[in-house]
């Protein structure tokens, strides 16, 4: 009897927002995802301005994790949602964004560590030779100019 009940509760039972009109599923998870990723964002922000220099690094690529992986989610939840025309190609272009966005950002994340592992301690000092000041003002902008999501 209790295989049946866990059965029933497992197999049988849609999620809340599978039985909502596709449309309403949608809005609900998109306004849920936005205030996902403004929270991640403020996080990421706290946790930057809350650390010194040197530490900066560090907690820039933690928070672009983090929000890669918040992203690969929502790709994963969205491409479940299919709409009727005239939006059918909403969550298609929606995950499509997403996609270009983890993209970016695990490109200029990997940039920033291929400039540590050649240049390392070399891009903080004050006389550098002309190449290791080029590799900083590399680091310098990847790490100015983010994304517009981002800390």
């Amino acid at each position: 009897m209790r295989f049946v009940v866990l059965f029933l509760a497992l197999f049988l039972v849609e999620p809340s927002h599978a039985r909502e009109a596709p449309n309403l599923a949608f809005v609900s998870e998109y306004i849920r995802e936005l205030g996902v990723n403004e929270r991640m964002r403020a996080l990421g922000e706290r946790e930057v301005t809350a650390v010194d220099a040197n530490s900066r690094f560090p907690a820039i690529i933690r928070s672009s994790t983090r929000i890669q992986s918040e992203l690969g989610a929502q790709i994963r939840t969205l491409s479940g949602i299919h709409l009727k025309p005239p939006f059918e190609d909403l969550t298609t272009k929606i995950t499509k964004f997403y996609n270009m966005k983890i993209e970016s950002r695990a490109e200029r994340q990997r940039l920033l560590v291929v400039l540590s592992l050649h240049f390392g301690q070399k891009m903080d000092l004050e006389n550098q030779s002309y190449i290791v000041s080029s590799a900083s003002v590399l680091k310098s902008y990847l790490l100015k100019y983010k994304c517009s999501d981002e800390p």
